[in-house]
């Protein structure tokens, strides 16, 4: 089980700021970041695994962004919307930025419904944020 729902289709939205108001100086591009909310319990079985997280990131995860991502370790909260019972358990962080196209928000519903299937979750949250940014090289 995860969080609250999966975010389908183009719902996700580009980046946006104030009117008026652009990336100015050294952060002068653009962007959206995306935030993946990926519970580890299954029903029925152990949580995924170790070894069965870092399948899923290099055959789906690093094939949809190869430029690179950032995964963090978390403990989840969540509240089962039919029982209202609250339950808890490790979660996946999966961090991931890119120019707001449609392009990127699609690779990114890939791979939230490709780990909803694969470990059977209710759910999955996605959530997309605008902001400004420079790679330094």
């Amino acid at each position: 089980m995860l969080f609250a729902a999966i975010l389908l289709g183009m719902q996700l939205l580009p980046a946006s700021h104030e009117p008026g108001q652009a990336c100015r100086g050294q952060l002068e591009n653009p962007v959206v970041v995306a935030q993946l909310f990926l519970g580890r319990d299954i029903s029925g079985r152990e949580p995924v695994t170790d070894n069965e997280w870092s399948e899923f990131v290099a055959a789906v995860v690093t094939q949809e962004f190869p430029q690179g991502f950032t995964v963090l370790d978390a403990d989840g909260q969540w509240q089962d919307h039919v029982t209202k019972n609250i339950g808890r358990e490790r979660t996946k962080l999966l961090f991931v930025s890119a120019d707001a196209e449609p392009a990127f928000y699609e690779k990114v519903l890939r791979v939230a419904k490709e780990y909803q299937t694969r470990f059977q979750q209710k759910s999955v949250r996605v959530v997309a944020t605008g902001g400004c940014a420079q790679v330094l090289k």
